[in-house]
This record gives structure tokens, C-alpha cells and sequence, in this order.
């Protein structure tokens, strides 16, 4: 259903690694991987890192995210690389 589904998707999926709120730790990790013909991701790769925690956090993201529909060209599904920047910010509670 396009980005806005898959941003509210992160903002309702995303788990602050509770490691690092101690050390407040904030930004944004970039991640890329593949949609395959069939629409599933594979191979997953961080790009920009915020730490282990942060990287754990996004490839389960990434793994458990609806479906995709495949890229087409000239009419044929295609493989395609995405590269997504993953927001990682502490959130105050009022």
C-alpha cells in the first residue's frame, strides 16, 4: 500500500533497544535489501549502523513487514534493492 503504510507499520513496530536508552542513544540507521520476483525480502544489509542493538531491531523489522508487490519491467516481475533509512528516536511521555 505504499510508503505511508509501511512508515505507520515502523512507528507501530519499532522497539526501542532498551540497552540504549540508558545511554540515549538517537538516530537514523539505514537498511537495504531485495524484493524478489515473488515479493518476499532477502538479503538484508545495514548500510549506516547505530550499534548491534539497533541493527537486530531493523532486520526484525524488515523480516516480519507486509508483503510487497514485485517491481515490474516491461511487464515481467523483477528483483528489486531498497535502501530505507530507519528512524530511531526516544520518545517522551506526557
Amino acid at each position: 500500500d505504499g510508503y505511508p503504510h509501511l512508515y505507520a507499520y515502523f512507528n507501530a513496530n519499532l522497539v526501542y533497544p532498551a540497552s540504549a536508552l540508558k545511554d540515549s542513544i538517537q538516530g537514523v540507521q539505514t537498511i537495504s535489501f531485495i524484493i524478489n520476483k515473488d515479493g518476499f525480502v532477502e538479503q538484508i544489509e545495514v548500510e549506516q549502523s547505530l550499534g548491534a542493538e539497533f541493527e537486530k531491531e531493523s532486520i526484525r523489522l524488515i523480516q516480519n513487514m507486509p508483503g510487497w508487490k514485485p517491481a515490474r519491467l516491461d511487464g515481467k516481475k523483477v528483483a528489486t534493492r531498497i535502501s530505507l533509512p530507519i528512524t530511531f528516536q526516544i520518545q517522551k511521555i506526557k
